[in-house]
Formats: structure tokens, C-alpha cells, sequence
């Protein structure tokens, strides 16, 4: 393996009741009541496919454009507080110095530099992109694939580090080694992942990237 790509929400950083607590602000500024059990679903999808999916269930008539912003606006905020999950940097660390390392997030640019300035990560990577990068997101692999080809790597070069169904899909459509985080959901609901491990910590996830570089 020449990279390791990781995501960010959910993955690096602890950052899924944020984006939850966010979706319900949101529903609630517009007087809609939707179940916390129904929202936890939502975790990695993009928001304009949940407000469009609500909007179409419940009749409304609006512009998910706006309810999208109104919510970007809310994360930017929370982003500034997030915290980065332990073993994150510790993992960042033990990577090779030859192996090129990118981030592939479906946050914002502004989302992800108040969550990179807090914590320092900049200096670990060699490509960040994000939201902005791309036409289609997540499950889509465009985001993965697009990443590989700046890195001048072959996807099947790859490792990447997720934590959301969503992003798995994304991974193995790309055609790169996917190792899923159960920060976010279940093992049941990413078997997709090649390999799957409890947290960053985990001694699994350090010898699942030492034996395949």
C-alpha cells in the first residue's frame, strides 16, 4: 500500500452527536418534530438527500438548499469545540514517512479548518479534500478516486480509514482496502469493510497498516 486516506467525521474526530444535535436544530427552527432514533440514521448522509427525502415524506414545500446552509452555519460553530479521537494522532504518527497520507470528507472547507487548526493536523497531510472537491458524494466513490489520482496512486494501492455505511460504499466502489471504525455504527451495518476495529486504538488497525504497506 502506498496512502492511507482517512475520513474525518465520526472517524478522526468525535464529532457524530454535533452533526445529529445540528439535524435536530434544524428540524426544530422549522417546527418539525422528528424521533432522535430516526436522526442517528442521518450520520453520514449527505444533507441535501435528507432534507429532499423529508421534505418529499412530509409534503413540504421548500428549498433544501436553504435548510442545508442554515445547518453548514451550526456546524461551523460546533466544529471549533470537536475533539479528535484517542490514539488519532498516535496512529497519524506511526505511518511511514514514504506513505502519503489525504483526508476525504464530506464536511465543508470551512468544517474541516476549524476542526485541523484546533487540533494540528495540517502538517500530517499531503491532500485535503473536501464537500467542495467534488460533484458526488458519498457512497459515491468519486471523492476516493479523485484522491488516488492527485496522490499519483492506484486505488487498489489504498487504504482507507472510515466509520460510516456510506463511506465504506464509497471506499470499495473505489476499489481500496477499507477498515471501518464502529464509533458511529454496528459491525452488522459495515460488512462491506475489509477489516473493522473498535477505535483508532486498536492493535488491529496498526498491524491491518504495517502489513499491508
Amino acid at each position: 500500500m502506498k496512502a492511507v486516506i482517512f475520513d474525518m467525521d465520526g472517524t478522526l474526530v468525535d464529532t457524530k452527536k454535533m452533526h445529529l444535535d445540528s439535524l435536530q436544530e434544524v428540524f426544530r427552527n422549522h417546527g418539525q418534530s422528528i424521533a432522535r432514533k430516526v436522526i442517528n440514521n442521518f450520520f453520514g448522509v449527505l444533507d441535501h438527500n435528507i432534507f429532499s427525502r423529508f421534505f418529499k415524506e412530509k409534503g413540504i414545500k421548500d428549498d433544501p438548499k436553504k435548510w442545508c446552509t442554515e445547518r453548514r452555519k451550526i456546524m461551523e460553530k460546533k466544529m471549533k469545540s470537536a475533539k479528535l479521537f484517542p490514539g488519532a494522532k498516535a496512529l497519524l504518527n506511526c505511518i511511514p514517512k514514504d506513505v502519503k497520507i489525504a483526508l476525504g470528507t464530506s464536511s465543508t472547507r470551512k468544517e474541516m479548518l476549524a476542526v485541523f487548526n484546533k487540533n494540528h493536523l495540517k502538517k500530517y497531510f499531503n491532500i485535503i479534500m473536501t464537500k467542495e472537491d467534488v460533484k458526488r458524494h458519498k457512497p459515491n466513490p468519486e471523492l476516493y478516486l479523485k484522491i488516488a489520482k492527485k496522490l499519483k496512486v492506484s486505488p487498489k494501492d489504498c487504504i482507507v480509514i472510515e466509520d460510516s455505511i456510506a463511506g465504506v460504499e464509497a471506499a470499495k466502489r473505489a476499489g481500496m482496502f477499507c477498515i471501518a471504525t464502529l464509533t458511529s455504527f454496528p459491525a452488522s451495518k459495515l460488512k462491506r469493510a475489509d477489516l473493522r476495529v473498535r477505535s483508532l486504538k486498536s492493535k488491529a488497525i496498526r498491524e491491518a497498516i504495517c502489513a499491508n504497506l
